[in-house]
């Protein structure tokens, strides 16, 4: 298994943010959570270190996950970012043209697809 890594999950589902807490957690690793994009960015700005990893929902009310991890990426280059979303990626991406879909997964996932994406 990988050396425990420091993850920000970002999902405006309470009861989708609980359980990707817990399957994170289960793994190992260190996970912050965070209910909005601005929720997700204060906690960050107030941490001592960079977290390794943003997972992070696409489709959120005031900011996309998009825009999260263009500013999240600001400020912590070498992170690796996952995007997930109910949406498929043909559509975000015609609804979003712009955003590089990176790594993504479609919801629902299992937790191996989780585990993998994390790897």
């Amino acid at each position: 298994m990988n050396k425990n890594i420091d993850i920000m999950i970002v999902d405006d589902d309470p009861s989708v943010l609980s359980f990707l807490e817990e399957a994170v957690a289960s793994m190992g690793h260190h996970v912050y959570t965070a209910l909005s994009a601005a929720e997700a960015l204060e906690i960050l700005e107030k941490l001592e270190h960079p977290v390794d990893i943003l997972l992070t929902d696409v489709v959120m009310p005031f900011m996309t996950g998009f825009e999260l991890a263009e500013r999240f990426h600001k400020t912590n280059p070498d992170s690796k970012v996952i995007f997930m979303s109910g949406f498929s990626p043909t559509t975000l991406k015609s609804d979003y043209p712009s955003c590089d879909m990176g790594r993504f997964l479609q919801k629902p996932f299992t937790f191996r697809e989780l585990r993998d994406a994390i790897a």
